[in-house]
């Protein structure tokens, strides 16, 4: 049920915001245990996405799959080459490790059973190690510098290999910006030890029977399993004042006030979100009924079948659109294709694609 434990790496950044967090989530999965609740499954599309490009990461690095198949993602690629490019650069006699489980019971944590896994570590012994994390998504990640996990991570690799330096890297292909694809922090003995402090500090507080629980934009933006049941963030709705025009409310309190009033908006709109993606996921999974709704296709959309014959097809229909016109970074949609020569024009390049299950209200019979 929590296969990565309450302390992992990547959850430190939680718990040192909100040390409550731990013990809500144990009351959670206490509750699912017993049944008095049931488990959500809520691993997300682009975590699922993020767990394979790693596994692919994995098998092109260690020579399982050809590095230059043509198949392989541009982010799976790149990431490989980066990861090389800075073990080539390491002298020789480097011992080198792929999913490297780090062991934190000195730090008094609970990393469960797959918690706490270095993607690539490179150790030179007596002298350094290196660790590389491996990043697919879009979103924003912290610094290594700043960094909990990358922090653990190098703190234990640090004590296991009795190294006094660590050199640590995250990869993210796909950051909002070239400047954010690879950064990179070095550890000193020093400042080693001063994790090891500040990270026995957190797991301590998350301990005390009374560690609180703390809302705000972590609540939205980090990973928490127990979000859903957390009162800090529910009582969000407790504090939105019952007007039908909340903005001209707004207006009327003082400027000091309204920050409040908008961040609990906020909240309250990714509570509901949060909500309903996960009675939809559980409704499609066949653990929840709802009367009067069932589980229908999702939205249907058009793509090009093959890009490229797509491309030809449109020159050959307009000679007055030219390939700038057309393609952009890819062709127009079938639906401005459409608009432009005719549904029966263009209806052999195109595909119907059928978005994920949705839930739907019934039609009567």
């Amino acid at each position: 049920m929590n296969s990565h434990g309450f302390d992992s790496p990547s959850q430190l950044a939680l718990r040192a915001i909100c040390p409550g967090s731990t013990n809500l989530q144990k009351s959670v999965y206490d509750k699912v245990s017993r049944g008095t609740i049931l488990e959500d499954d809520d691993i997300s599309e682009f975590a699922k996405a993020g767990t394979n490009k790693h596994a692919l990461s994995v098998e092109h690095y260690s020579g399982i799959k050809d590095v230059n198949d043509p198949a392989m993602p541009a982010d799976v690629k790149w990431t490989v080459e980066k990861s090389k490019e800075i073990i080539a650069q390491l002298p020789a006699g480097a011992t080198v490790v792929m999913e490297y489980r780090v062991d934190l019971s000195f730090l008094g944590a609970d990393v469960g059973e797959v918690g706490g896994q270095i993607d690539l570590l490179a150790v030179i012994p007596g002298r350094f190690a290196v660790v590389i994390d491996w990043k697919f998504g879009v979103v924003y990640v912290e610094h290594p510098k700043y960094n909990w996990q990358l922090k653990a991570y190098s703190a234990a690799v640090a004590r296991s290999f009795a190294v006094p330096e660590v050199q640590a890297y995250i990869l993210q292909p796909s950051a909002m910006s070239e400047d954010l694809c690879l950064r990179a922090v070095i550890y000193k003995q020093e400042d080693l030890q001063q994790i090891e402090t500040e990270i026995k500090d957190i797991i301590l507080k998350t301990r005390e029977p009374d560690a609180p629980l703390v809302r705000g934009d972590h609540c939205a933006t980090k990973f928490c399993k127990a979000r859903s049941y957390c009162p800090q963030w529910r009582d969000s709705f407790l504090s939105i004042p019952q007007n039908d025009n909340v903005a001209s409310y707004m207006s009327l309190l003082p400027p000091e006030k309204r920050p409040e009033l908008y961040e609990n908006l906020k909240a309250a709109k990714k509570f509901c979100e949060i909500g309903l993606d996960a009675i939809k996921r559980m409704v499609v999974g066949g653990k929840l009924e709802i009367p009067g709704y069932v589980v229908g296709e999702g939205r249907k959309t058009r793509e090009w079948k093959d890009i490229d014959l797509a491309i030809q097809q449109l020159k050959l229909l307009s000679a007055n659109i030219t390939a700038q016109h057309i393609r952009v970074v890819e062709p127009i949609s079938p639906a401005q294709a459409e608009d432009i020569f005719g549904e029966n024009a263009i209806e052999p390049l195109v595909k119907i694609v059928v978005g994920n299950p949705t839930v739907k209200k019934e039609k009567k019979k």
